[in-house]
């Protein structure tokens, strides 16, 4: 159950941009909090910060997490809370990504300034527009070639996007209240309020 568990949510990036559900086993929004329950019941560390991410990019507002009950709610208060703290701290992290789309000066020079700022002005209004929320998007997934800018502001945004990504990565365990991946990881068996941070 663990080794299952650990791929659908997975510890690293690349695996998490790769994933693919196992036959049979598709996770839809109760079921993320129902795999939060088990995972805090069983002591699953490893798996908590993808869990919780995944129900906090499913949510419609807060009030699914307040007022939830049955298959729905958090069983555990200290991480109903923390996915609440999580929840805008993503809707942030939501919005600090598009810094991707910013001109980034002195890296390539721009072919053509107006319609690429254009494009850019287009492209921040349709990402604002969204009512959803995923700020770690693979790019594979999102259409790249509809960004119709210059090839060199493109590959710049996309470069600039990657490192907004992985950094969020690095760091997401700490949205959620625990110290970083490597103690997940490394305590895999332990306690895991034990090793959440306040």
């Amino acid at each position: 159950m663990v080794s299952l568990l650990s791929d659908l949510y997975p510890s690293t990036l690349d695996k998490w941009a790769t994933r693919q559900d196992p036959p049979g086993y598709a996770v839809d929004d109760s079921g993320h909090v129902a795999v939060l329950n088990v995972a805090l019941q069983m002591n699953i560390s490893s798996i908590l910060p993808m869990v919780m991410y995944e129900i906090c990019i499913g949510l419609h507002d807060l009030d699914e997490i307040f007022f939830s009950t049955g298959e729905y709610q958090i069983m555990d208060p200290d991480f109903r809370r923390r996915c609440i703290l999580g929840y805008s701290r993503l809707q942030s992290e939501q919005r600090d990504i598009l810094r991707y789309v910013r001109r980034a000066e002195g890296i390539e020079k721009c072919e053509t300034t107006l319609k690429c700022d254009s494009e850019r002005l287009r492209w921040m209004g349709l990402a604002l527009g969204k009512n959803d929320m995923n700020p770690l998007a693979d790019d594979n997934r999102d259409s790249w070639n509809d960004f119709n800018c210059c090839s060199a502001c493109r590959k710049t945004a996309k470069e600039t996007y990657h490192v907004y990504r992985e950094r969020l990565w690095d760091y997401l365990p700490t949205i959620f209240g625990f110290e970083n991946w490597d103690v997940l990881l490394g305590n895999r068996d332990s306690n895991t309020v034990a090793h959440c941070s306040s």
